[in-house]
């Protein structure tokens, strides 16, 4: 009885839990998913041996109660031992092969894991991956690009100027495009911002230059949340960031930009303006005659949600036979009468 009670007292592993994770990974080898036969079987060879161990309590009781007991040979009982010591044996061993498949299984969970975060890294560089199947990917401040996305559909040759582009990828309305194939102009004013966006979008124009109504020197002020950078005749008080310096630059029309910068006959499918309070003299700062994008998105910050017609912005560009598509507080969406069609993809 000394080295059954040994077995019977060993704590018992989870092997249901064990199993499902097995299975899980390894579905194809039935002899794991059909493991716990093997402790049905020592179940019964445990309960075997004990009726045939004479100096067994629970065998002894038999003996009293039963009338007969039918005797078995020296040679039966060994027979017997041996072949519950094998089994413990497959048992262990079996232990042993569960220990390897189930550590297998984690290297697996593993590298799972990390093929999993590469791929998931490509299909974000391309744009194209989200969490799941019902979200979207959006790089804007308030989600423009995802209407410009759905205005262009699938459209992959497009040309974009993006004048106050801040940053390569942080609250851009054109970084979307660019991972579709598009290319274009990336302008702003920020000292050092361009560096990011040759890094990151080497396929565009990358340009550190103010732009303004005419040429003339005005103050930049720079603060520690770049987004709030800009030009300003006093320092704002409800700027909710800390104000590092201040610099005198001087502001270039976008018509002389543009007359450099965009190749000849080619098209400007988006102009994306965000250039804190300036936004429309930088409109007004384009020879119209030459240049008529198909799609223009602009941040008003005078914009009266309920009645964004009223807008000098929209005024404006009403005059240049633009519609308004799309409004996005604090963003407006038009597009030119005369391409719609080309706008929309058709």
């Amino acid at each position: 009885m000394g080295p059954l009670l040994v077995v019977l007292n060993r704590p018992i592993p989870e092997h249901s839990e064990l199993d499902d994770k097995i299975r899980e990974a390894f579905s194809g080898l039935e002899i794991i998913s059909k493991g716990l036969t093997f402790d049905i079987v020592a179940i019964a060879f445990f309960l075997l041996v004990i009726f045939f161990d004479p100096n067994s309590e629970i065998s002894g009781a038999a003996t009293e109660n039963a009338p007969t007991r039918p005797s078995h040979s020296k040679s039966e009982k060994t027979t017997l031992y041996t072949y519950y010591v094998s089994l413990q044996k497959l048992l262990l061993f079996r232990e042993v092969i569960s220990t390897i498949v189930f550590a297998c299984y984690m290297i697996m969970k593993k590298i799972n894991k990390i093929v999993g975060d590469l791929l998931k890294w490509i299909l974000r560089s391309k744009g194209i991956y989200t969490t799941d199947q019902f979200s979207n990917v959006s790089y804007s401040q308030f989600g423009e690009d995802l209407v410009l996305q759905k205005i262009f559909l699938d459209k992959s040759d497009g040309f974009y100027v993006d004048v106050g582009a801040f940053h390569p990828k942080y609250y851009s309305n054109t970084y979307l495009l660019y991972l579709k194939g598009w290319k274009g102009i990336n302008i702003d004013a920020m000292p050092g911002s361009m560096e990011e966006f040759k890094r990151i979008r080497p396929r565009d124009i990358n340009l550190e230059s103010p732009v303004g109504l005419k040429k003339q020197t005005l103050t930049y002020y720079n603060f520690v949340e770049k987004a709030f950078n800009g030009f300003f005749t006093a320092l704002p008080k409800n700027v909710p960031s800390k104000l590092i310096d201040t610099k005198k630059l001087t502001t270039v029309p976008l018509r002389e930009i543009l007359d450099q910068y965009v190749p000849e006959n080619q098209d400007i499918d988006l102009l994306s303006v965000d250039v804190e309070w300036m936004d429309l003299d930088a409109l007004q700062s384009i020879n119209w005659n030459k240049y008529k994008p198909s799609v223009i998105v602009v941040e008003e910050l005078h914009l009266t949600v309920g009645n964004p017609q009223k807008s000098d912005i929209h005024t404006f560009l009403k005059d240049k036979g633009y519609i308004l598509y799309a409004c996005i507080p604090p963003s407006l969406i038009f597009t030119h009468t005369s391409k719609i069609k080309v706008a929309v993809g058709h």
